[in-house]
């Protein structure tokens, strides 16, 4: 019995993709786990503790109420339809 190059090569890439895929799936359970811990976790963490979005944390005040600033209402702006002004616009 004759084994014909072209089977070879067909039999020897499914085998290589088996084993990726093994591979890939193996890699998966111990790299995935090991960025979570070392990588994301300590970032959140650190978010987590070190953030203060809501602004609470800067002290007493009177109030906490924060201005908004907005550009001018001109005819360019108008023009663009309240998205990001023309360069030439200006801005209040």
């Amino acid at each position: 019995m004759t084994i014909s190059k072209e089977s070879a090569w067909k039999r020897l890439w499914q085998a290589w993709l088996r084993f990726g895929h093994w591979l890939g799936n193996v890699m998966s359970w111990v790299w995935m786990p090991l960025f979570y811990f070392i990588c994301a976790m300590p970032f959140a963490l650190g978010v987590r503790l070190f953030s203060d979005p809501l602004r609470l944390r800067i002290g007493r005040r009177q109030s906490y109420w924060t201005p908004k600033t907005l550009p001018n209402a001109d005819m360019s702006w108008s023009r663009s339809q309240g998205s990001v002004p023309p360069p030439d616009a200006k801005r209040g």
